[in-house]
């Protein structure tokens, strides 16, 4: 299984990254088609699918409550892709290791580009952090 995670996470992770990094936006059919073959996946493995739904039913709440508390910061489709992300990973160990993994990598870029453009950045994109964290939570 961890084969499947590892190839889900690398093709969508190229395409979505290359897409937020371009556009600061994370296609909604794009991360609803990933969300759908984390879940086909289950099929090879349908012992390890309530875990993963508890995982992301988790990660589903907390995010949903982070969103109606804090309008700023991260958006909508980071959020989103959080939760397939925690689908796919299946258990929460291993997402939550994956969105610390994503901050620490996310404070990094942003310490980079603070020192690069000295009046502060805007915004980054996200996707590449948790994509690259959910690569190294799977080691």
């Amino acid at each position: 299984m961890t084969n499947s995670r590892f190839i889900l996470l690398l093709l969508f992770g190229a395409v979505m990254s290359v897409i937020d990094i371009r556009t600061r936006t994370i296609p909604n059919r794009l991360n609803a088609a990933f969300f759908m073959l984390s879940l086909a996946i289950y099929g090879f493995h349908p012992r390890e699918l309530p875990g993963a739904l508890v995982t992301t039913a988790f990660f589903s709440l907390i995010f949903a409550l982070i969103l109606l508390l804090r309008r700023d910061g991260m958006g909508g489709g980071d959020m989103k892709l959080i939760v397939v992300l925690a689908l796919l990973l299946g258990n929460a160990g291993r997402a939550l290791s994956a969105v610390i993994l994503a901050g620490m990598i996310a404070l990094v870029q942003i310490g980079a580009l603070s020192l690069k453009n000295r009046r502060g950045i805007q915004s980054i994109a996200f996707a590449p952090a948790l994509f690259i964290g959910a690569l190294l939570s799977l080691g």
